[in-house]
C-alpha cells in the first residue's frame, strides 16, 4: 500500500512538472509568436523615418522579454528527463522550442541591427534634404530680390556665376 501511494506521489509530481513545464512552454511560444510577427511586420516598411523607428523601437521591446520563463522550461525539462519518465517527448518539445527560440532571435537580431543601419540612413538623407531645401530657400529669396530690383546678369556677373554654381551644385 506505501508501494502504491509512493507511485501514486511520484506521478502527482511528474504530472505538477509536466503541468507546469507545458505552461511555461505556451508562454514562451506566445511570445515567439509576437517576436515573429513583429520581425515579419519590419520587413516591408515604407521610407519615412518615423515608420522605422517605431518599428525599431516595437522590435528592440519584444527583444526585452525576461529569461525567467527560458530557464523554468530548462529545469523543468531536466527533471523530467533525470526522472525518465516521457523523455523522448519532452526532449521533442524542447529541441523544437529551442530551435524556433534560437532561430527567430537570431533573425530578430539581425532585423534590428538592419533597422538600425536603415534609420541612421534615412536621418542622414533627411538631413541632406533639409539643407538642400534652405539652401534652395535662400537662393530663391537672391533671386526674387534681383528680380523685384531689376537685376540682371550682366550688371553684376560675378554674383551671377556664383549663382549658377549653386544652381549646379543643387
Amino acid at each position: 500500500c506505501n508501494r502504491i501511494r509512493g507511485k501514486c506521489c511520484t506521478l502527482e509530481e511528474v504530472w505538477s512538472c509536466w503541468v507546469e513545464l507545458v505552461h511555461y512552454l505556451d508562454q514562451e511560444t506566445a511570445w515567439l509568436n509576437t517576436l515573429e510577427e513583429k520581425v515579419q511586420t519590419s520587413a516591408s516598411l515604407p521610407d519615412k523615418t518615423e515608420d522605422v523607428s517605431e518599428a525599431m523601437k516595437s522590435l528592440e521591446a519584444v527583444l526585452r522579454h525576461p529569461a525567467d520563463n527560458r530557464t523554468q522550461i530548462r529545469e523543468l525539462g531536466q527533471t523530467l528527463i533525470d526522472g525518465g519518465i516521457l523523455d523522448d517527448l519532452i526532449n521533442e518539445r524542447l529541441e523544437a522550442f529551442n530551435s524556433r527560440y534560437e532561430e527567430l532571435s537570431h533573425l530578430a537580431v539581425s532585423r534590428q541591427i538592419s533597422l538600425e543601419q536603415h534609420l541612421l540612413t534615412l536621418r542622414e538623407n533627411d538631413h541632406m534634404l533639409q539643407a538642400l531645401q534652405e539652401s534652395l530657400e535662400a537662393l530663391d529669396k537672391q533671386l526674387t530680390t534681383y528680380l523685384t530690383e531689376r537685376v540682371d546678369a550682366f550688371q553684376t556677373p560675378q554674383e551671377a556665376q556664383k549663382i549658377q554654381a549653386e544652381i549646379g551644385r543643387a
